[in-house]
C-alpha cells in the first residue's frame, strides 16, 4: 500500500477516535439541536462516558496492531543487518519511526480522555502519573 494511502487511513482512524473522545456525548445528547431548558447533566455524562469506552477500545486495538507490526519490523531489521542490506534496513527503520509516531498520537488521545475525566485538575493528573 502506498504511504499516502496509509496516512489517509491513519488520519481517518484518528478522526474517528477523536470524535468518540471529545464530541460523541454532545452530538448524541443534543442530536444536532440547540440547548433546551430540560438539560440533564447526568445523562450527558453517561453518554460521554459511553463515548470514552468506545474510544478506549479503538485505541487499544490500534496500539496492539502497532505493537505487533513494530515487533515484526524489529525482526526484519535484525535480518537485514545480518544480510548487510542497508537500503532495506533504512526503509524498515523509517517505517518503525512512523509507527512509533502513530502510537504516540493514540496515546495522546487516551490522555485527552483522562484529562476530561479529571476535569483539568493538574494535581490529580500528576498523582496518577506517579
Amino acid at each position: 500500500m502506498g504511504t499516502k494511502k496509509e496516512l489517509k487511513i491513519f488520519e481517518e482512524k484518528v478522526k474517528d477516535i477523536f470524535f468518540y473522545c471529545c464530541r460523541y456525548g454532545v452530538y448524541t445528547f443534543f442530536k444536532g439541536q440547540a440547548h433546551t431548558d430540560n438539560f440533564d447533566g447526568r445523562e450527558l455524562n453517561r453518554i460521554c462516558f459511553d463515548g470514552f469506552k468506545i474510544a478506549q477500545k479503538k485505541i487499544i486495538a490500534e496500539l496492539r496492531l502497532i505493537q505487533t507490526t513494530i515487533k515484526k519490523h524489529q525482526e526484519e531489521i535484525k535480518q537485514a543487518r545480518r544480510d548487510k542490506n542497508k537500503p532495506l534496513e533504512d526503509e524498515l527503520i523509517k517505517a518503525e519511526n512512523l509507527l512509533n509516531y502513530q502510537s504516540d498520537i493514540f496515546k495522546n488521545l487516551a490522555d485527552s480522555i483522562a484529562w476530561q475525566l479529571l476535569n483539568g485538575q493538574h494535581y490529580l493528573y500528576r498523582r496518577l502519573y506517579t
